[in-house]
């Protein structure tokens, strides 16, 4: 592979000033002969021919023009260099067809004007090598330099230099024949400024046209050219970042940061701001926003990070991407208040019409919604957020939420038929009747639960089997149980509410019950041995 050198030229006026080479080409293509120009690609894109020459000769034979080539049959070289066949350096060059590629070589005809039309060849030739199209847009005063070898015939058998502007061809300048040495030509470096109309053209093109005539006159080499490049010389792009307005600022805050540059930003150009830490330093420059533009000036929307913490030494920064340029600082210090933390405290479980009671901390000031006051307890009637957000001695704010679950009391209804007796969570009732019991849910709020009870009793059916009797009946002071058979069991006397208000043992045929100590009303005598149950009433 062929190594091109450049020199470096320092401009002592102005050293911010660069040469820039931003295209070049060297025809590497491997190839040692023969290979054609029309369609070559070492990198930058295809090359084309065009072929302007006549289709017959003086004579009126067809004819066999010259061509380009791309090939080291001619070695390109570095300027002073005599030329040379084959090495390791392919160029572009004029051979001949009928010869074949010989390197800078060409056939000058002749046939025709010696009277011999027809023997041999005509080789009229005119035809122009043309570069792939070349993207000059970012760039001004821009410089065409390559080196060459050239002879011929005066202007008879002549290369001259072409440009293309996107919509026209014209001739930049009639190359000198370059001295012969060896043989051959002497490799001779060449440079010029292209025309204005290069200046920031996306669509440029090189071109190197040949022409020979049919006479038979000239002397190789033909045309050669190596090492082709495009420079220009351009000041860096600048970037200054703008005044950031607005400090202090909370972190989280919106803040525009305005910019201006110098200098031309390529499609796909992204401003993006920095934010430094809070000594200032971009060490670890944190992206705060970004711009997709072009242009020389703008104001990025940013967002300060939420997590950043307070300081009063930030700084701000713009930098780009294409080309790669790190902007100045703004100029004045940005003072960053972190966020509080605010806190609203675990959520609830309660039941309806239970007070809460909300509390936040972390901040200054307070405000709930749903009508809630920090501090003051209320009743919520259903399950609900509630948002908080709090500001703190800076005006920075935060926000935070709870849940309070309100749980409702339940009510069911149970309707049951019992015989003697029914227990209901722990309660025994032993009267027909409706009842009432509030007890904890699941949920620890009340349940209510409404017992439609009816109490069958064993002995109201079977009281005629047995020889009791019970008198008087009704009675104000004392009844008396009769029974033929000895009774040593137990009597209960039960109120309508199932409540036992006197007991005691039976004592063999007859036992006294003394009612002055209950109030009148209908009672129940329960004989638990017979399973009897009589009402009685006190008057």
């Amino acid at each position: 592979m062929k190594k091109i050198f450049y020199t470096t030229i320092a401009i002592l006026f102005s050293h911010a000033l660069q040469a820039q080479i931003f295209w070049t080409e060297a025809f590497e293509n491997s190839n040692t002969g023969g290979a054609l120009a029309a369609g070559s690609n070492t990198g930058n894109g295809a090359w084309t021919v065009t072929d302007s020459g006549p289709a017959l000769d003086l004579c009126g034979y067809t004819l066999v023009p010259n061509t380009w080539y791309v090939s080291c049959a001619e070695n390109g070289q570095a300027a002073g260099v005599c030329g040379a066949g084959c090495g390791s350096d392919e160029s572009l060059h004029v051979g001949s067809v009928t010869l074949g590629d010989m390197g800078a070589s060409y056939d000058a005809g002749g046939w025709c004007s010696f009277g011999l039309g027809g023997f041999g060849d005509g080789t009229t030739t005119d035809k122009r090598a043309e570069s792939p199209t070349i993207n000059c847009a970012p760039y001004t005063t821009i410089t065409l330099a390559f080196n060459y070898i050239e002879n011929g015939n005066l202007a008879l058998d002549n290369a001259t230099l072409w440009w293309f502007n996107g919509t026209i061809w014209a001739q930049l300048f009639d190359l000198a024949k370059t001295p012969l040495c060896s043989g051959q030509g002497l490799w001779t470096a060449y440079s010029v400024v292209l025309p204005a109309g290069a200046n920031n053209n996306p669509n440029v093109k090189i071109g190197f046209r040949w022409v020979n005539d049919d006479d038979g006159a000239g002397t190789d080499p033909s045309f050669a050219v190596d090492d082709i490049t495009l420079s220009a010389v351009t000041a860096p792009n600048t970037l200054t970042t703008g005044s950031v307005t607005g400090s202090p600022f909370c972190a989280c805050a919106a803040v525009n940061v305005p910019f201006t540059s110098t200098g031309t930003f390529t499609a796909g150009n992204i401003y993006t701001a920095q934010l430094s830490n809070s000594a200032g330093s971009f060490a670890a420059p944190v992206t705060i926003g970004t711009l997709a533009s072009t242009a020389n000036s703008g104001t990025i929307s940013c967002a300060i990070p939420c997590n950043t913490a307070s300081g009063s030494m930030y700084r701000v920064r713009v930098i780009s991407s294409a080309p790669s340029v790190t902007g100045s600082n703004n100029p004045l210090d940005i003072v960053i208040n972190a966020l509080p933390t605010v806190n609203a405290g675990n959520d609830q479980t309660v039941c309806a019409g239970t007070t809460v009671t909300l509390f936040g901390t972390g901040a200054a000031t307070y405000s709930w919604d749903n009508s809630v006051i920090n501090g003051v307890s209320f009743v919520p009637t259903a399950t609900e957020i509630y948002h908080l957000q709090g500001i703190d001695v800076n005006g920075c704010q935060d926000t935070d939420s709870v849940q309070v679950i309100v749980n409702t009391p339940s009510f069911s209804t149970l309707t049951q038929t019992a015989l003697d007796s029914y227990t209901l969570n722990g309660q025994t009732y032993t009267q027909s009747g409706t009842y009432t019991q509030v007890i904890p849910n699941a949920a620890g709020c009340d349940s209510t639960i409404t017992l439609n009870l009816t109490m069958n009793y064993t002995g109201i059916n079977e009281m005629k089997n047995f020889e009791i009797s019970i008198y008087p009946n009704p009675s104000r002071d004392i009844i008396f149980i009769n029974s033929e058979i000895e009774l040593f069991s137990s009597y209960e006397l039960i109120d309508n509410q199932g409540r036992i208000v006197l007991s005691n043992a039976l004592k063999g045929y007859q036992t006294s019950v003394n009612l002055e100590a209950i109030a009148p009303g209908n009672y129940y005598l329960k004989i638990e041995e017979r399973k009897i149950l009589v009402t009685v009433v006190k008057q």
